[in-house]
């Protein structure tokens, strides 16, 4: 339940379009550019790319315009995924073991959960 739970993140972010990154490095180089400065994982637009973060980290990870034809595999870590506008086609969130938490926007009803085999705790 994420009933008045606040999520912080900093500023707005990059694009990260035909992209591909194959760990956090590489996924915080496409966020904050060559200088791999610590933060959280924010981009504005996410089209055609993949995500492959392994590991036992706590990420956060946030879409806050576009997305389609897109893979997000986070790690065994508690992570949160936001998407700031609704996503487009062929999204695919993936999380291992911990506590994740995945911030959608509008209604339960808009979105098919049929995956979650039950997992699924409504707020």
């Amino acid at each position: 339940d994420t009933t008045g739970a606040s999520f912080d993140y900093s500023g707005e972010g990059r694009n990260a379009n035909n992209t591909n990154a194959n760990n956090l490095q590489e996924a915080l180089e496409i966020r904050n550019g060559e200088n791999h400065d610590n933060g959280d994982l924010v981009f504005k637009n996410v089209n055609n790319a993949s995500f492959n973060i392994n590991g036992n980290t706590n990420e956060l990870f946030v879409v806050q315009g576009n997305s389609n034809n897109a893979n997000i595999n986070l790690g065994g870590g508690d992570n949160v995924v936001i998407f700031e506008k609704n996503p487009g086609q062929n999204v695919n969130v993936n999380v291992q073991g911990g506590d994740d938490v995945l911030v959608l926007p509008g209604k339960m009803s808009d979105y098919n959960f049929n995956a979650l085999n039950n997992l699924l705790k409504p707020s």
